[in-house]
C-alpha cells in the first residue's frame, strides 16, 4: 500500500485549536483535510489525558476549524463537515486494523486445502461410512466458504490503498470509503 504523508495542518489552524485545550486536556487534529463546499477545514478531537490513536479515551469535545484559522459557527454544513471527518477516520481505522487480518489471511491455504480434501473424496468415496463422508462435506464447505470470503476481502485492499493515498477528504472520497466499509459490514450466510 502506497502511503502519502498527511499534510500539517497551517499554523493558524494549531494555534485556533490550543485556544480551545482546558487544563488536563489533550487534542489531536485529524489528517487528511476535508474539502466540502471548495473550503478545507480541519477537525480535531480533545480528550481528558492523552488522545490515543486507537480511540479509546475520554472525549471531552469535537471542532472544526477552517484552513485560514476560524472556528465556523455551529451550522448543519458544519456538523456534516463534523460526521464527514468523523465518520471517514473511523472507518478508515477499522479497515486498516480489522481489514488488514482478514485480507492477509492467504487464499492459497484454503484452495490447497479445498483440492486436497476433493482428491480424499475421490480417492476413499465408496470406502467411507455415512459420519466421515459429512464430516468431509463440512470440512470442504468451511474451506470453499473461507476462499469465496477471501475473495470479497479484497475489497479491503482496495479500501486500504483509497485510505492511504487519499490527501484532503471530500463527501465523494468519504462516500467510496463507506462502500468500502460496508463490503464488510455484508452478513454473508455460511453454506
Amino acid at each position: 500500500m502506497s502511503k502519502k504523508k498527511f499534510p500539517d495542518p497551517p499554523p493558524e489552524v494549531e494555534e485556533t485549536v490550543k485556544q480551545y485545550v482546558r487544563k488536563g486536556e489533550d487534542y489531536h487534529i485529524f489528517r487528511p483535510a476535508i474539502k466540502f463546499n471548495d473550503v478545507l477545514y480541519h477537525y480535531c478531537k480533545f480528550a481528558k489525558g492523552k488522545t490515543r490513536s486507537d480511540g479509546n479515551e475520554e472525549l471531552s469535545g469535537f471542532l472544526i476549524v477552517r484552513d485560514d484559522g476560524v472556528v465556523p459557527p455551529k451550522t448543519e454544513e458544519v456538523i456534516s463537515i463534523l460526521r464527514l471527518g468523523l465518520h471517514t477516520n473511523t472507518m478508515t481505522f477499522d479497515i486498516a486494523v480489522t481489514g488488514r487480518e482478514w485480507a492477509s489471511l492467504p487464499i492459497q491455504m484454503w484452495e490447497k486445502l479445498m483440492n486436497l480434501l476433493r482428491k480424499v473424496e475421490q480417492a476413499f468415496q465408496s470406502e467411507m461410512p455415512e459420519e466421515i463422508r459429512e464430516a468431509l462435506s463440512v470440512f470442504k464447505e468451511t474451506a470453499e466458504t473461507m476462499s469465496r470470503e477471501q475473495k470479497l476481502l479484497q475489497d479491503v485492499s482496495k479500501a486500504m490503498k483509497l485510505a492511504g493515498e487519499v490527501t484532503i477528504v471530500t463527501p465523494e472520497i468519504g462516500q467510496k470509503i463507506a462502500d468500502h466499509f460496508d463490503g464488510l459490514l455484508v452478513p454473508r450466510r455460511l453454506t
